[in-house]
């Protein structure tokens, strides 16, 4: 059986956005058993420091989680070396791509989701076995 490898970008979003459910669905847990234990009153006291609590813990955090995918990132897109880079542009390391790129002196093409070209996604799917085969 092939064990299924996941590149570091792929596995950092997957552990962050597992973190990110497995904590809600703590949170939820958490407020239906304080609010049993608190009673209306002092629940909306609770709800609002614990919301204050949120805002604040957002911004310290200062997007160090982003951070650390994205830099995770970085380090898989050093390995390329290709004559030009097409870059999705509503990806979220669209930066990483074109500063390794321009690095280089590749040439960098940005395109919207919408691209069409009479026969772009038969040419774009032909290349995937040769590009996997080597």
């Amino acid at each position: 059986m092939k064990r299924l490898t996941l590149d570091p970008v792929t596995r950092g979003w997957a552990v962050v956005t597992s973190a990110g459910v497995v904590r809600l669905g703590l949170g939820f847990v958490a407020s239906l058993l304080i609010a049993r234990a608190l009673g209306p009153a002092n629940f909306g006291v609770y709800a609002v420091l614990a919301a204050t609590v949120g805002i604040v813990g957002s911004l310290a955090e200062g997007g160090l989680t982003e951070a650390a995918v994205l830099e995770a990132f970085a380090a898989t897109v050093a390995d390329l070396d290709a004559d030009t880079y097409l870059i999705e542009l509503k990806a979220a390391a669209i930066d990483v791509v074109a500063e390794h790129a321009d690095r280089l002196g590749k040439r960098v093409v940005l395109a919207a989701n919408d691209v069409v070209a009479d026969g772009l996604d038969e040419a774009l799917l032909a290349l995937a076995p040769e590009r996997v085969a080597g």
